[in-house]
């Protein structure tokens, strides 16, 4: 499995938005982890052997996020810019096309 450190804008109203983010990443055969929770931990131990930062652009990028994604340059790690909003898009569509239909 690919190990992933996921970079969102942390807050309390965005955990619905990092749990989106987790999944998707499940959904790519991913094993993820939060950024915020190794910044927490102060342990880079993870975050260098990962094998990719998902960066999960929706709510903009703060300056945390600016970090880690130098960190991942440093380190030589990819870093991958993801967008939630056409996942969420094309499940609406779809979903409209289920309920049209009844």
């Amino acid at each position: 499995m690919t190990r992933v450190v996921i970079e969102t804008p942390y807050c309390e109203k965005k955990n619905t938005y990092l749990r989106e983010a987790i999944n998707d990443c499940v959904k790519r055969h991913e094993s993820p982890i939060p950024g915020y929770v190794m910044k927490e931990r102060t342990s880079w131990d993870w975050v260098v052997r990962a094998d990719l930062i998902a960066v999960y652009v929706d709510n903009g990028i703060t300056p945390e996020m600016d970090q880690a994604i130098e960190a991942a340059n440093r380190f030589g790690i990819e870093v991958d810019y993801r967008s939630l909003k056409n996942r969420y898009e094309n499940n609406n569509n779809i979903e409209n096309k289920i309920y049209e239909n009844i």
